[in-house]
Formats: structure tokens, sequence, C-alpha cells
């Protein structure tokens, strides 16, 4: 199975769209090769496309690597030979729909919630989950060596990310229902330092998934910290290790570096390809210098994404396009050129087509570019559903130890709680937003702007979601003795 096999499975038709993005960079590079089977050298190889050079250090960054002992997906990986799936054959189907519903429920509600399928299927998975729990403990995991990334490289570990998160979920929500509220921490800050191991050295699918972890993982925590059973140093101790899993999350410059390193290697593999198949064309292909000018393309794409990868989304430079799916270079830059002429030089490049041939743009650029869109705006969703399991484990621990929620979030730094008042990953530099919905010992709603950029003033859903699959920027903070748990 391919990377784009193994996220169908592991993510579901909803969630394509965006997890293909990786895929997109191979499949420009393929189709654009391959086009020139049947077109032939176009004149774009007339182009003249500007040597930046490599984006960033290529040999340093590829160079590392993880020994086994310390790599999380070598025991990742050891715990799928005893991972118990659910069924979705024909004849199990609606069985295992019906299970997979209840662990949901139960995951996110209580136990109580859990059908007779659900905790066989917990059972089952004892050896396969306690496997995967210790891999959760180590500090680093690379799944595909570096060196070795294209893009048609296999990702076991990221198919089954989903499944071991539903497993630790149910298992915490089993253990806080026979009072062992610590024990059950220890399962979601498992399923918070995997999703951070999940594209930690990886490509924007793996990242994605890592992302989709943590969130399946947000409301369930939340539900924990309202229950009157989880003590004050319950809460100190969850506030102490979602401080370590936010410093292990990985920069996106990183990813995109990955990124990177997927499209150089899958030039030679796809050039092979070419050859095999079309001999007197690669021949063609290789005199015509286009290989070289695909790698200048690809820096210069990249360097375009990585001059604003470390930047809050308030400072990033404008995305005129979002169609074109690039930023406009700084003032002054004298290596980037501006994004649609940059966009230009790529369809040149990639679609192996004569600008004359009557095509108004490039289907394999219009697919390809946009994608990074996604990744940027999953990685500010991913801080907003930390940013929220942060501010609202400390809101109940200050609960707990005042005997209300405080009056704004500012508190809870002078309490100690919190380093600093969290931003909201998608405003223009302010922090998350914060009201007290009723009296100051009934609940309290915390809320980003959201991907739109819209205040809403926290306004709350009229009917109950099913929080743990659907995305959100609005979160609402029970007071402990209502033990309502979050929507």
């Amino acid at each position: 199975m391919t990377a784009g096999d193994q996220i169908d499975s592991a993510w579901g038709a909803d969630h394509l769209g965006a997890a293909h993005f990786s895929l997109r960079f191979g499949c420009a590079l393929l189709v654009g090769l391959g086009a020139l089977a049947t077109c032939g050298v176009s004149s774009g190889d007339d182009i003249d496309i500007p040597d930046i050079g490599e984006p960033f250090d290529v040999k340093a960054f590829e160079a590392y690597s993880l020994p086994a002992g310390k790599n999380a997906d070598s025991l990742y990986l050891l715990a799928q030979r005893s991972l118990v799936k659910l069924d979705y054959h024909r004849l199990e189907f609606a069985a295992s729909q019906a299970t997979e519903k209840s662990a949901r429920q139960a995951a996110l509600r209580g136990w109580r919630e859990a059908n007779e399928g659900a905790r066989h299927w917990l059972d089952a998975n004892t050896k396969a989950l306690g496997v995967w729990k210790v891999g959760t403990e180590r500090a680093e995991a690379i799944e595909v060596p570096l060196s070795e990334f294209e893009y048609e490289s296999l990702l076991p570990i990221a198919q089954d990310a989903r499944v071991f998160t539903m497993l630790a979920l149910l298992k915490a929500s089993q253990l806080t229902s026979e009072g062992h509220t610590a024990e059950a921490w220890s399962w979601y800050r498992a399923a918070l330092r995997a999703s951070r191991h999940i594209g930690m050295y990886g490509c924007a699918v793996e990242r994605m998934i890592g992302t989709e972890v943590c969130r399946l993982a947000r409301a369930p925590i939340l539900n924990w910290a309202a229950r009157p059973e989880v003590s004050a140093a319950d809460l100190r101790q969850a506030l102490t290790d979602v401080a370590v899993v936010d410093a292990m999350t990985a920069p996106v410059s990183r990813t995109l570096k990955v990124e990177y390193l997927s499209v150089r290697h899958s030039i030679p593999r796809i050039l092979a390809n070419l050859r095999k198949e079309h001999p007197f064309v690669a021949v063609a292909v290789r005199q015509s210098g286009r290989p070289e000018k695909m790698v200048r393309v690809a820096n210069l794409w990249f360097a375009n994404w990585l001059a604003n990868a470390e930047r809050p989304r308030w400072q990033r430079k404008p995305m005129t396009d979002k169609r074109i799916g690039l930023f406009e270079p700084d003032p002054g830059s004298p290596k980037l050129p501006p994004a649609r002429e940059l966009k230009k030089l790529v369809a040149m490049q990639l679609s192996g087509l004569e600008p004359n041939m009557g095509m108004i743009s490039s289907p394999i650029v219009d697919y390809a570019l946009p994608g990074m869109t996604s990744l940027f705006d999953v990685d500010d969703q991913d801080r907003v559903n930390r940013a929220a399991v942060s501010v609202g484990l400390a809101l109940q621990l200050y609960f707990r130890e005042h005997g209300q929620f405080p009056q704004a979030l500012a508190e809870l730094v002078q309490a100690g709680y919190l380093k600093s008042v969290l931003l909201d990953p998608f405003g223009k530099g302010e922090a998350m937003h914060y009201r007290l919905e009723g009296s100051s010992t009934d609940h309290a709603v915390v809320w980003s702007v959201g991907l739109d950029g819209t205040n809403q003033e926290g306004k709350l859903p009229t009917a109950e979601s099913d929080s743990l699959e659907k995305p959100s920027a609005v979160f609402e903070i029970r007071a402990v003795q209502k033990s309502q748990g979050v929507r």
C-alpha cells in the first residue's frame, strides 16, 4: 500500500483533501515528466529558472537519524503486530460500526457508554496497547529515514495512529470510572505524546494525522478534568505534562524540509522509470536540462514557504490568491519572484506542455500548490486545540483552589498555572478569548476566532455536537460540581 492508500483507511474520505497534500509533489513531478513521453520536450525548457540554491542545508538535515533503541516508532511497529482491528468486511460491518461508535461515545462521555463489543475490543488489545504506551515515553520518532524519504514511502505507523488513539482514550475512560484518575491521565498523556511523534520527522500527511490524534484527545481530556474525583494534584501533573508535549511539537519548517527531501529523492526514481518505459524521451529530457530546472523550481517553491513557516499567522506575508498557494516574497527579496510569476515557472516546468497549446492553467500546479494552505491551516488549528487543553486544565485547577473561575485568563498566569497567556493562532496577536457563562461558579467559555477570523464572542452551539469527531474553535468549560463535561 502507498501512503495515499494508507491514509484512505486511516482517516476516511472526509479528510482526503488535506491528507493527500504531500503526494501532490510526487504526482506533479511524475505527471510532469511523464507528459514528455507524449508531448515531447516543450519550449518551456528555454525558460530561464533562477538558481537560488538549496533552501536549507540538505546534507546536514537528512543525516539526522535515531537508533532503534531510542526511536518510538520501533515500539509502535512492534505494537502493530498484536493489534486487533475492527473487522469491516461485509459480514462484520454493522457490528464493527456499532463497536466503533460506542467506543467513541465512551471515550467522550464515560465508560457507561461502552457496549460489550467496545469492551471486548479493548481487552483484546491489552498487549498491543502496553507496547504502544511504552513507545510514547520515548523522546523522538522517525518513521522513514530522512535520507530515504520519497513520495512513495510507506507510512504503516501513521496508518494505525487513530486506532491506537481511540483505544487509549477508551482505556482512560475505563480507569476514570474505576476511580484511577492519575492512571487514566497517563493514557491521555500517551495519546498526546503519540500525536507529536507522528510527523516529528515526517511529511505533511504524517503531521496532519498527528494533529488529528491531538484533536481526538482534546474533548475527552477536558471532560476528564471536569470530573469531581480528579484532584488538584492530578491537574497539576497534567499541566506539567502538557507543557512537555507542546515542546515536542515539530516546527512547520521541519515538515517542509521533509517534503523537499521527498521531491529531491523522487526525481531520480521518476527518471529511472522514464528511462525504462520511454528511453528515447529520457535521453531528450536529460539533454534538455529539465531535471536540473525542476530542482531549481523546487528550490524556489520551498524557499517561498520556508520564509513564512515559523511566523505566526498574522505576521506571514499575504497569500494574495489561495488558488496559487504561495506567499508574496518579503519586500526587497533578491531571490524570490512574486507568487504569480513563480507559479508560471512551476507550471511551465511541471506540465511538460507548451504555453501555446491552449491551456489557461496547469491542472497539476492548480492541484499541487494550494495544498500548502491546508498544512498551515491545520497547524494553526492544532495550536488552538493544544491551547484549549492547556487553558482548560488551568481553569479547572483554578476552580478547585479558588472555588470559582477567574475573571480573566491573566489570572491563570498570576496564579502560576500558565507561564503566559496563550495567543489565538487565528487572531492578530491577541490572546485566546475568554468569558464567563453565567456566574463565576457556573462555567466558562474559551474560544478562537477560527479559520475565517471572525470573532463571534464565543457563541455556543445550540445543539450538542460530537466534539470527538468535529473541529471546534469554541470550548465550554463546566464547573466541577456540575461535571457535565465539555462540548
